[in-house]
């Protein structure tokens, strides 16, 4: 058996010269040096604020000071990096000397054993039949290889590992600076010199935001110039200072382009540099006192309007910048309310979402729906006064709740539960704009009259009543109203909206306790009242009653014109289909044919169910009368009240009964029977008139036929 001599394992040398690396400790030692002199001077007693008094000489020294901290903590993260940085260039020279000697030893023993093979008096015979000298000289040769490669290994691993150190070393020493030790460093190094030094860094910031401004608004930039100004800026775009110059300069035109142009650029929302910089700048801008501020003008300006029919750029721009802040703060909650009321109203009037008509948008998450991203976010923010303010538009009600939503209403719900907790008027007003647009919009009949959806209105019945009942002063001065005879038509729709609302059981429940404490609450003097004007604490618990009677009656009666209007949908599909296909063949010039297609016509709607027939289930509701008012105002009575028992159920009565009246009594279709008989009956009526009409057409040919023959007639 042959055995061949092995050939030599490559010993790369290291990468890196140690001469460049000598240069570069000179030059951070020196540079070390400078910053330990000139932390020495500025901590020493020269470092003062001549001439400067009071507040401008505190606010001097301690920049001094701040400023010597900052040098003196560089200096030492400097010169430790330099040590690091010898110490890991005398290691790089080791290696490469020992990397050296092992390729010198390898070439030595290569031509040791091939000089020694080659006193061999026949060497291509001793390869040939792998003679034991030969064999020995090969194995020895493999085995001084595998612990030469073993060894290189080791060297290799060990300066790795300590480049590695010495990488994060000389990251450390940017640290006190704000540094990290990676590309782009700068902007982070400006941001956190500028908050250790705000005397210097905010004048810095702000003339960083003009110049941004200014370059990002002439133009013309490209969508990578856009985002490479903006990555630069990255760092510190949250800054007060910068943002306040940013968006001033920008102004409504400038944040509108932006906008627009994040809408037009194929850039997903949440790694856009120009859509980090415009949430982060939006949410950090701080409005002037002036009533011309740019600030606020900016904030508050109107980005998409209502009969706008080129927004949806626009819109994908705002939903872009809403999930961009999602990592690090976007726009105040104001404006993020506001940029939700003009998605909404836009909506509304045309008819389509915004941005949902744009094709080939690939953002992530939700934000292919602007408006929904906007809910979303407002919901997240946790601001009462915001959420309050866009609900207490009745409009926005109507075109929230009667749409569609990707969460099933989840966002929408929270919204309102944060626009109950606003105490004040704003709040109040988002409660009854959400119950009379509820009762206005959700009522028994054709569903195609309802402007509201009714899934939707469900899903947020447990967030309305719990707005309700940290506003329910407002709901219980309505209740009161409508029991008496000066009557409630004003607040009927109010009311209405609640009866919807309290079907859901927990709803119903939140409402009755916290209109129970209202009531507990209240005088109970019944001096002054009657059954036309009912004492408060008994009139509006039963009011309520009356109320959960309609909503409990109303769901029944939308459930069956609902069932009714499939029903309808289904005969006129017919109709129009199939119907139509009979009707056709029915006049078919084959008598059989035509007849099994008036049979057929007739008996198939019936046997298919889609003959506009439909049945309405029976009404498994909650049911409350005035008998169930009385019992309740009685249950509550004080017991020094106990002799005025049937004063009281009569006021509860009353009030019960008026509400009623006014609330009105809302019924389900009665339904309609599949009818054999009448179909049956029309059958037979088609064929008898299709006969009668057959037999005139053949009297009148066999008229005409005979008349040729007659004399006088050619």
């Amino acid at each position: 058996m042959s055995v061949t001599m092995p050939g030599k394992t490559p010993l790369d040398l290291p990468p890196g010269d140690p001469s460049a690396v000598d240069d570069l400790v000179r030059d951070v030692e020196g540079a070390g040096y400078r910053l330990a002199s000139l932390a020495d001077v500025l901590a020493g007693p020269a470092a003062a604020a001549p001439g400067w008094l009071g507040a401008d000489a505190t606010a001097a020294t301690t920049q001094l000071a701040r400023v010597a901290g900052i040098t003196r903590a560089a200096a030492d993260a400097v010169l430790a990096a330099r040590s690091r940085l010898s110490a890991h260039g005398e290691l790089l020279r080791d290696t490469r000397r020992e990397v050296t000697a092992l390729r010198e030893e390898q070439d030595e023993d290569f031509r040791s054993a091939w000089r020694r093979l080659g006193d061999a008096q026949d060497l291509q015979l001793a390869v040939m039949t792998g003679a034991p000298a030969w064999a020995g000289e090969v194995a020895e040769v493999e085995a001084s290889e595998a612990r030469r490669c073993r060894r290189h290994r080791v060297l290799l691993e060990e300066l790795a590992d300590d480049a590695a150190a010495t990488a994060r070393a000389l990251a450390d020493a940017g640290r006190p600076l704000g540094g990290t030790g990676r590309a782009g460093d700068g902007g982070r190094v400006l941001a956190h010199l500028a908050a250790e030094l705000p005397g210097w860094g905010d004048p810095e910031l702000a003339s960083r935001g003009v110049e941004l401004a200014a370059r990002l608004r002439n133009g013309p930039l490209t969508p990578s110039e856009r985002a490479a100004l903006a990555a630069e800026a990255a760092a510190y775009s949250g800054s007060p200072a910068f943002a306040t110059t940013l968006v001033r300069g920008l102004g409504t035109e400038g944040v509108a382009g932006l906008l627009r142009a994040l809408g037009s650029d194929p850039v997903e929302a949440a790694d856009d540099p120009v859509a980090a910089l415009l949430a982060a700048a939006l949410g950090a801008a701080v409005p002037g006192d002036h009533r011309r501020d740019g600030i606020a003008a900016a904030l508050g300006a109107t980005y998409v309007r209502a009969d706008d029919l080129g927004a949806d750029a626009i819109a994908i721009g705002m939903a872009a910048v809403l999930v961009a802040g999602e990592r690090s703060g976007g726009p105040r909650a104001g404006t993020v309310a506001e940029w939700a009321r003009q998605l909404l109203r836009r909506e509304r009037h045309l008819g389509t979402p915004a941005g949902m008509t744009v094709t080939g948008w690939g953002r992530r998450g939700e934000a292919g729906d602007p408006l929904a991203v906007a809910v979303g976010t407002l919901a997240r923010s946790g601001d009462p006064g915001a959420a309050a303010a866009l609900l207490a538009d009745g409009a926005v009600w109507e075109g929230a709740l009667g749409r569609f939503w990707g969460d099933d209403g989840a966002a929408l719900g929270e919204v309102v539960r944060l626009a109950g907790s606003d105490a004040g008027a704003a709040g109040e007003r988002a409660v009854l704009a959400g119950l009379e647009t509820i009762g206005a919009g959700l009522v028994a009949g054709d569903p195609d009259d309802r402007t509201l959806d009714r899934g939707v209105v469900e899903a947020v019945s447990r967030d309305l009543a719990a707005a309700v009942a940290a506003h329910v002063d407002v709901v219980a001065g309505a209740l009161s109203s409508v029991a008496t005879e000066r009557g409630g038509e004003a607040v009927g729709d109010v009311l209405r909206g609640l009866g919807s609302v309290s079907v859901d059981r927990q709803a119903a429940a939140t409402l009755e306790q916290a209109l129970a404490g209202w009531a507990a609450a209240q005088p109970h003097d019944l001096a002054g009242s009657s059954r036309s004007e009912p004492l408060p604490a008994v009139a509006v618990p039963s009011a309520y009653l009356a109320v959960r009677e309609y909503g409990q009656r109303l769901s029944h009666a939308m459930d069956g014109f609902e069932v009714q209007d499939e029903a309808e949908d289904e005969a006129a599909l017919w109709d129009w289909t199939a119907g139509l296909l009979l009707e056709v063949v029915s006049y078919a010039p084959a008598k059989p044919v035509g007849l099994l297609a008036d049979v057929v016509g007739a008996y198939a709607p019936l046997l298919l169910g889609v003959d506009g027939s439909y049945e309405v289930g029976p009404d498994g509701g909650l049911r409350f009368d005035a008998d169930d008012a009385v019992d309740g105002a009685l249950a509550v009575l004080p017991p020094e009240l106990s002799g005025r028992a049937a004063a009281v159920g009569a006021q509860a009565e009353a009030s019960f009964r008026r509400a009623g009246a006014v609330l009105g009594a809302p019924a389900a279709p009665d339904g309609v029977r599949r009818d054999y008989a009448a179909a049956t009956t029309d059958l037979v009526a088609d064929l008898a008139g299709g006969q009668l009409i057959d037999g005139a057409k053949d009297r009148a040919t066999r008229a005409a036929t005979i008349s040729e023959f007659l004399p006088g007639r050619r």
